[in-house]
């Protein structure tokens, strides 16, 4: 059997009864612009009908890997689907998101614009009401993507305590490297407020740039 060589890009999709939203979601994942990528789905022990769409989308795309787990929170999904990820670069999507298709090309542009040294890439989040039932969805809209932030060392922290650029996982692309050097997902399972800011914050403090490295934004 032929090994392929590793994506890019390894997208993490935490998956627990969204299927009313998780086909849209993933559509908009494999219609990225930057091909080069794989799309991990984590079925978190959904009783919905989510593990069957997960591998109806693994059975028409190669690039779609599949896991089933018991139930063990979301942290616990995004760590499982980072122990499995092969690609240089981790981007979490929640499975009730749209992202546009340029997202990761702008992301990766943004990067390349400094010359590639960077660790962390940030673009910013629309929210829209889309369902008077579920309330707000976060959706990474292509005409809102007004600036990318790149950070790196403790500078991530201080963007996220000035509130110029988020504490949670979506939205970014994070070197994978990061979260091998740390315990950024190891958060207990009974924790289900703050636990991505927690992961955030950690990777920062662990980054492989200096912390005193100027924190640097760019508008698109």
């Amino acid at each position: 059997t032929t090994i392929s060589p590793p994506p890019t890009v390894s997208v993490v999709v935490p998956v627990y009864k969204v299927e009313k939203y998780l086909q849209a979601c993933i559509n908009s994942i494999l219609a990225q612009t930057f091909r080069d990528l794989e799309l991990i789905l984590i079925d978190d022990g959904s009783p919905d009908n989510c593990g069957e769409i997960c591998d109806k989308c693994a059975a028409t795309d190669n690039r779609v890997r599949v896991f089933h787990e018991q139930n063990g929170g979301v942290t616990s999904a995004r760590k499982k689907g980072v122990l499995q990820a092969r690609g240089e670069w981790i981007f979490f999507v929640d499975s009730d998101d749209l992202v546009p298709r340029n997202a990761l090309e702008i992301l990766l542009s943004a990067k390349e614009k400094f010359g590639g040294d960077v660790d962390l890439v940030e673009g910013e989040v629309y929210r829209t009401k889309k369902d008077a039932q579920t309330g707000k969805l976060f959706v990474f809209e292509r005409n809102k993507v007004r600036k990318t932030i790149i950070a790196d060392g403790c500078g991530y922290a201080r963007e996220v305590e000035r509130e110029t650029c988020t504490s949670g996982p979506y939205a970014k692309i994070i070197r994978r490297t990061l979260f091998s050097a740390t315990n950024a997902l190891d958060v207990p399972a009974k924790l289900t407020y703050g636990e991505d800011a927690i992961m955030c914050f950690r990777l920062s403090r662990k980054s492989a740039k200096p912390c005193e490295s100027p924190h640097r934004s760019i508008s698109i």
